[in-house]
């Protein structure tokens, strides 16, 4: 028998409305306090600014990131209190809150950095695209070592034609992407302080795009000899 739903706020749902709010407050502080002048809203893959804006737009994006953030948060939420195994589809769900918090966390951060000047806004960005990979490569490391374990689902997972309509296809693909991320993560975060820019974050990812072509390979190559798929 299932567990019974537990009503209430979870440490988790704690955690995603402080996110959010923090997401939200970020947005605000640098409508009302950030710099008059001009601010990056785009960057090139040398990472140089190809496009400045103002402190209203740069508000405006952080803004839409916080709605993001919120979204993803509540939906997991919600489906993780509608079902019934809470030993797999709950973690499922759960995982995807946090990442689903975490990477926008992680942009909001970077936006606000360089709103109030705290990273370079001129010149090759090395500073900025080093802290890009390396956190980036965090968020890989993280996500890898639990993408193996997570059940067939709408949010995260490797969710081709042929991994949904094959259990087997669905958990050999995603242990596959989990171990890829889990190397391509650890390989970044180590190389990221000494790595010279732009060509380490192109080559992370690279990596991250052959690893998502590799699991997807994965998930047809076992659907086809799947006696179960549909």
């Amino acid at each position: 028998m299932s567990n019974p739903i537990k009503r209430g706020l979870t440490p988790l749902d704690g955690a995603s409305i402080l996110t959010t709010a923090s997401i939200a407050g970020a947005a605000l502080a640098v409508w009302r306090l950030g710099p008059s002048g001009p601010m990056p809203m785009h960057f090139n893959v040398a990472g140089q600014v190809d496009r400045w804006g103002d402190r209203a737009e740069m508000a405006a994006a952080i803004g839409v990131i916080a709605l993001v953030a919120g979204g993803v948060a509540g939906l997991c939420a919600v489906m993780e209190r509608q079902v019934r195994d809470p030993l797999a589809e709950r973690f499922t769900y759960r995982l995807g809150r946090i990442v689903g918090l975490a990477a926008p966390a992680f942009a909001a951060a970077m936006l606000t950095f360089v709103a109030f000047g705290l990273l370079p806004r001129d010149g090759g960005q090395e500073a900025f695209l080093r802290l890009m990979m390396g956190g980036m490569s965090l968020l890989f490391l993280g996500l890898g070592a639990f993408l193996g374990r997570v059940k067939p689902n709408p949010i995260v997972g490797v969710r081709t034609y042929w991994a949904l309509r094959s259990r087997l296809a669905w958990d050999k693909s995603n242990r596959l992407a989990g171990r890829l991320m889990t190397l391509v993560g650890l390989a970044g975060l180590v190389t990221a302080p000494a790595v010279p820019q732009p060509v380490g974050f192109h080559v992370l990812m690279g990596a991250l795009i052959a690893s998502g072509l590799a699991a997807g390979f994965e998930s047809w190559r076992v659907w086809r000899t799947d006696p179960d798929r549909t």
